[in-house]
């Protein structure tokens, strides 16, 4: 008579199924185990250098190259960083004190930045582009109407708006300034870009040059609001803080402007060559435990290939990353108003080569990078006044090599409650395999 009950496996049906349970474990923990925010690749800094990058679309400087144009460029020409200046203002329909807002540009554009990087394996700094001696770049970055109040007959009081900014004493649609700029600007930003693997980092502010009225000091309650903002938001990405004035490379102003925390980055934009210089910032950025220090701008249109070899093999000694400003379609850059490479960047692009050799990067995990062929490309572009640069770049691949794809696995680092549940998930795992042998 037949059994109302189902009968048990067999032996080679149950190993089937204890096999299937223990692959289901072993793939899933790590999903689990890694949120896109925690997965922090280890960078090695003193091989990063780039160029800054503009855009309109963004709220800040003129135009530029769009980025699924300007980015395989980058790439061709050896560049892996980008620092993206931003706008807060320009994100708001409210705009910013240069003109209109336009939300929806402004999010397209940063999805397809964030997009271009990956799929050319250029790592991205989002800066807020504000803080300069300059009425221009603060116009441009903060939102117009909270502007209005320190305006009259046209003209900014930087020092007037920027001494209640850092003092915390702005209010802003009904409520405090700084927790605006948190939920309007530092969250949703965040939620844009921060899942993209190329996405290294983000600056507090560019160049904070007024209402310092307790000098760099004045800048470490801001700087450690946004920080705590960032961290707050799920980002465990570097956050950078700019020095003084953008060009104070003083170590003390370092000391006392840093907010505390964890991969957390200097930026300085004075390009001296002084080594007493360096070696006392480097030394006093490696006591206080941050990540690194970067020029985040830099330039010298003037130099020949050699002197900027010389320029860069010095700061690269320091372990120091570099962005070039800046990329844009603009007289005096690095595009000319064409958008076509000018003298400059063919210069640039020489020394890069000679310093660094003509090597690029690729993203392994990222679900929006694209697949490259292990044929080397060449890439050759004309300017105006006939100087051609050419590029070739050489993709690491794993083809022809059936343990190839073991290169490429790169293993998550995990908190300690992330370790914790993994353990879990093991003894889940072994628990179920324990009841089904039991059943057997």
């Amino acid at each position: 008579m037949p059994s109302s009950k189902r009968a048990l496996p067999g032996p080679v049906t149950a190993s089937l199924v204890v096999a299937f349970l223990l692959m289901i474990t072993i793939a899933v923990s790590p999903l689990l185990l890694q949120s896109p925010s925690s997965a922090v690749s280890s960078i090695n800094w003193a091989s990063l250098h780039g160029v800054d990058y503009l855009t309109w679309n963004l709220g800040i400087e003129g135009p530029s190259q769009d980025p699924s144009a300007a980015f395989p460029i980058m790439k061709a020409d050896g560049i892996n960083l980008v620092r993206v200046p931003i706008s807060w203002g320009y994100s708001l329909s409210v705009g910013n004190g240069a003109g209109a807002g336009n939300p929806t540009n402004y999010f397209n554009t940063l999805n397809a930045v964030a997009n271009a990087a990956d799929a050319n394996g250029i790592s991205v700094i989002y800066n807020f582009h504000a803080g300069s001696g300059s009425a221009y770049n603060t116009e441009q970055a903060f939102p117009g109407d909270m502007l209005a109040a320190y305006t009259s007959s046209g003209t900014l009081d930087l020092n007037a708006f920027y001494t209640a900014w850092f003092a915390n004493q702005i209010t802003y649609n009904g409520q405090n300034a700084w927790n605006a700029m948190a939920s309007e600007f530092w969250v949703p930003l965040i939620q844009a870009v921060n899942s993209h693997q190329s996405t290294l980092g983000y600056e507090t502010m560019n160049e904070p040059s007024y209402g310092l009225t307790n000098g760099a000091a004045s800048l470490q309650a801001y700087n450690q609001f946004v920080y705590n903002t960032i961290r707050g938001a799920g980002s465990s990405k570097a956050v950078v803080f700019c020095a003084k004035d953008g060009t104070d490379p003083s170590a003390a102003d370092m000391k006392v402007s840093a907010p505390t925390g964890t991969n957390i980055v200097f930026d300085i934009h004075y390009s001296t060559t002084d080594a007493n210089v360096w070696a006392s910032l480097t030394n006093t950025a490696k006591s206080m435990g941050l990540a690194e220090i970067w020029l985040g701008e830099w330039f010298n249109y003037s130099a020949t290939v050699s002197q900027l070899v010389t320029y860069i093999s010095f700061f690269k000694s320091y372990g120091v990353a570099m962005t070039w400003w800046g990329w844009e379609c603009r007289t005096g850059m690095l595009l000319d108003t064409n958008c076509n490479p000018t003298q400059a960047l063919s210069n640039l692009v020489q020394a890069d080569n000679q310093v660094y050799g003509n090597v690029g990067t690729t993203f392994t995990q990222s679900a929006t990078s694209s697949t490259t062929s292990a044929k080397s490309l060449s890439l050759t572009t004309t300017t105006s006044g006939s100087t051609t640069i050419t590029s070739t770049i050489t993709p690491t691949t794993s083809e022809g090599n059936p343990l190839g794809f073991l290169s490429t696995i790169k293993i998550p680092q995990i908190s300690e409650s992330q370790f914790i549940e993994g353990v879990v998930l093991i003894m889940v795992g072994a628990a179920m395999v324990a009841f089904i042998k039991r059943r057997i």
